[in-house]
């Protein structure tokens, strides 16, 4: 990888971005926290198994291939930040209900 900067830069921006989104989204509703992963994830499944079943034979498949491969790789740590984050939410969540008792 660290010899595509493509590949390499995408998967920056998605590292950084599919977990500050899910946080974001987990505030306004905290359901939505494993939301944005799991679509990432999903996704990247999806364009990933496309480009096997076309081989060479998919239009603009290097792109989808750098697309799909970003995505898988941002999913699955947002999978982890968001399950930190919703953790840490219902910890706080379980305090404020105890200290209004």
């Amino acid at each position: 990888m660290t010899e595509d900067p493509i590949l390499l830069s995408l998967t920056a921006v998605f590292l950084f971005a599919i977990p500050f989104l899910s946080s974001l989204m987990g505030k306004k509703n905290p359901n939505m926290f494993f939301t944005l992963p799991i679509i990432c994830l999903s996704v990247g499944f999806i364009i990933f198994f496309y480009l096997i079943m076309t081989q060479e034979g998919a239009i603009f498949g290097r792109w989808l291939f750098y697309l799909s491969m970003s995505l898988w790789t941002g999913g699955f740590f947002g999978i982890f930040f968001s399950w930190f984050q919703y953790s840490k939410y219902k910890k706080k969540k379980y305090k404020v209900r105890k200290r209004d008792r």
